[in-house]
């Protein structure tokens, strides 16, 4: 199912994304962003699919998209990154390309912490050699690299874990730049030991940016507790925080992960949260499998009242 990335000898700049075509955004919508997880059934989609999905992006307000990995295991999704840049550029938006991700890194880093990190360092430091890498880093629609081994307050307040993952960050932000990381909190640490976890971990311009997700949709924050965590956040990265909105919410399930779109008042919630914040629209996750006609028919509705609400701006 894989197929070399076309790669062109045009060598890019950042001038050449003004001479994209001018693509008209909506004002008023809820996301600056949003993230997009590439599974196995993506590599066979159309172009014409793939068209649908940046248009209804587009349309939303979309200005930036963070692809969640660009190889997972052994599935290798060079293809489709390679393919977002080109459609990002034509509607002036911007890619953050994720780097190859093992769906070992949880169990890893339960069973060997510093060994779960050296597989992570080696994974980056081999692709930031690849001619996909040398490629990317040039289009104009390139935005930063994006950590998919997402980091969480649990897993490495204790001193000498965070001093571990630090240390990889540095040999990371050394030949990846700029480079962005997401994570989450589980509120077992109150949220100025949280804010001070990830300045701490953010210093030295590690990280450009930090991608935090509010944990509402999955349960791991509140409505009422997350202002506060928000605010310590922001104190402490300024510039560098984005929110990521979850515009999901859980439903019972046997195993496993399953969610659907949210309400759209409790999204509206979230966001107005986050804009008050930071002053300006946050990321989300995720348009594509919760708020777009492609995902089925409660996110073609969603899809349809963020829509509205995008051309009311």
């Amino acid at each position: 199912m894989k197929e070399k990335p076309n790669f062109s000898a045009v060598r890019f700049s950042r001038r050449s994304l003004l001479a994209a075509p001018l693509f008209r955004r909506p004002r008023g919508g809820l996301f600056r962003g949003t993230f997009f997880q590439p599974w196995a059934r993506h590599l066979d989609w159309t172009p014409g699919q793939w068209e649908d999905l940046l248009d209804a992006l587009a349309a939303l307000g979309c200005e930036e998209i963070v692809l969640q990995w660009c190889r997972y295991d052994g599935f290798d999704y060079a293809p489709l990154a390679a393919r977002l840049l080109d459609l990002a550029r034509a509607r002036r938006m911007r890619l953050l390309i994720g780097l190859p991700y093992s769906s070992r890194w949880w169990k890893g880093i339960e069973a060997d912490a510093a060994q779960a990190l050296e597989e992570l360092a080696d994974r980056a430091r081999s692709f930031s050699d690849s001619a996909e890498a040398s490629l990317w880093r040039r289009h104009p629609a390139f935005a930063a690299w994006y950590l998919p081994e997402e980091i969480d307050d649990d897993h490495w307040s204790a001193p000498a874990r965070r001093r571990m993952l630090a240390g990889v960050l540095d040999r990371l932000a050394g030949s990846l730049r700029p480079l962005a990381a997401s994570g989450f909190t589980n509120r077992r640490r109150s949220a100025f030991e949280v804010a001070e976890f990830w300045h701490e971990l953010a210093a030295r311009r590690r990280l450009a940016r930090v991608l935090f997700q509010d944990g509402v949709g999955s349960g791991k924050m509140t409505l009422a507790a997350w202002p506060a965590y928000l605010e310590a956040l922001r104190s402490r990265l300024g510039r560098r925080l984005d929110v990521v909105v979850e515009i999901f919410e859980l439903r019972p399930a046997e195993a496993g992960f399953d969610a659907a779109p949210a309400p759209v008042d409790r999204i509206r919630r979230q966001v107005d949260l986050a804009r008050r914040a930071l002053r300006r629209a946050p990321q989300c996750f995720s348009l594509p499998d919760y708020a777009t006609p492609q995902a089925g028919p409660a996110a073609a509705e969603l899809y349809q009242t963020l829509a509205a609400l995008a051309g009311q701006g």
